[in-house]
């Protein structure tokens, strides 16, 4: 069996004509009509950034439990599991030709566990060519374009975005031109997460909105499929590794995503994003509390929960088992919030509001100065001669346990 997978990175699945009626096929859309097979109109990322993305693809599992947590966690740093999708196949027996982006390939793009089975180029013509000429039965295809991001990263326009799009039907009908398309038994076709463009809301870097979570999606694992079916069903990117162990009448265990031939009903894909930059930085707080968010994707409806939303959740909820952070940012929530109401309900406010007043100024030459609460002293006194430096402090008539007791409150962590 020979296999073909097709990564186009970033493209967004919202604004693809297969999906959208007010918007013209590009050469993608065409090639793909020409090839029959099945399109997923109501596909989504869990995770919406490429290294988080791409370890769903290979693990079929959420990033809690994969080890992709946050954006450049590629897997051969940070993937916590025994199995993936390349180690499956390289255990079929499979040849695993990959191109790949020379970047792409220092941030760890394969688990180290298999990199090393795997024959990994930075040139289109040269992969093509091997490929053709290896007479192995069992092969693979793994072919990575990210015409689509460099060019959207360029220009985030709607006109730029349909330019981007004829780069991948061309990085495809290279692929025809150069090998037999009907070589191949299964081919599968995904991107990652979408992006934002000037016909968005630009305010909304992070967002569970279409734009950035719907992806492309498409399926021919039949050769006598000459039509092109649009399929509605909600389906992720935790279902192309179930998938492709489907081929070989295998199911994986202790996955999250099902076969893309499999039914669930109710199903549910949760998403999370807006805790880090693109570096994988967690943000500070100020911007946490603006741009966090994790969403429940439905068959027909989502549900998006801000940081503050979780407060609404009941700790069983699945959210906080499906997520990374969700969960640990309600606990410092709550941490916070708890702080803050002991600061109002133990704090004796009356004495933390007045002890300033009971503390009297001297100077050397015994001329009382008065200092009041949020006021810095004048450098000069009605003499004219007094230096800063010569004043000192003394603090009377005040009862230092209480002061004490105050203060700790202030800094505790209760």
């Amino acid at each position: 069996m020979k296999i073909l997978l097709m990564f186009a990175d970033m493209v967004r699945g919202d604004i693809s004509s297969l999906k959208n009626l007010n918007y013209e096929d590009t050469k993608l859309e065409t090639i793909l009509k020409s090839l029959g097979g099945r399109y997923y109109t109501n596909a989504y990322t869990p995770s919406p950034d490429t290294a988080r993305a791409w370890g769903n693809v290979i693990s079929g599992c959420y990033g809690v439990k994969n080890g992709s947590i946050q954006p450049g966690y590629y897997p051969r740093d940070f993937y916590l599991l025994q199995n993936d999708l390349f180690t499956f196949l390289s255990l079929k027996g499979y040849v695993i030709y990959a191109l790949i982006t020379p970047r792409e390939h220092e941030r760890g793009f394969f688990p180290s566990s298999v990199e090393d089975k795997i024959k990994i180029y930075f040139e289109p013509n040269d992969i093509l060519e091997d490929f053709n000429q290896d007479s192995s039965e069992n092969k693979i295809l793994f072919y990575y374009s990210e015409d689509y991001h460099k060019t959207i990263m360029d220009e985030a326009t709607i006109e730029s975005e349909r330019k981007a799009r004829e780069l991948i039907g061309n990085n495809l009908e290279d692929i025809i031109n150069k090998i037999n398309i009907d070589e191949f038994d299964k081919f599968l076709l995904f991107s990652d997460h979408g992006c934002r463009l000037d016909i968005d809301d630009t305010r909304l870097t992070y967002s569970a909105n279409d734009n950035k979570t719907n992806v492309v999606l498409y399926l021919k694992d039949n050769k006598e499929q000459k039509e092109l079916y649009i399929d509605n069903k909600l389906v992720s990117l935790l279902d192309i590794f179930p998938t492709v162990a489907s081929w070989f009448d295998e199911k994986i265990q202790d996955v999250d995503g099902i076969s893309l031939n499999e039914e669930r009903e109710n199903r549910k894909i949760y998403i999370e994003d807006g805790f880090a930059n693109y570096q994988g930085f967690l943000v500070e707080k100020d911007v946490l509390e603006r741009a966090y968010f994790c969403a429940v994707k439905h068959q027909n409806a989502i549900e998006s929960y801000s940081l503050r939303d979780l407060l609404s959740l009941t700790k069983e909820s699945e959210v906080f088992t499906h997520t990374v952070y969700a969960k640990k940012f309600l606990l410092d929530l709550m941490v916070l919030e708890k702080e803050e109401r002991i600061r109002e309900d133990k704090m004796d406010i009356t004495l933390m509001n007045s002890y300033d007043k009971n503390i009297t100024i001297y100077s050397k030459n015994g001329t009382k100065l008065s200092y009041l609460h949020g006021e810095r002293l004048s450098l000069e006194s009605k003499n004219n001669h007094l230096d800063y430096r010569d004043i000192f402090r003394r603090v009377s008539n005040i009862n230092r346990v209480k002061i004490t007791k105050a203060i700790r409150l202030l800094l505790s962590d209760a």
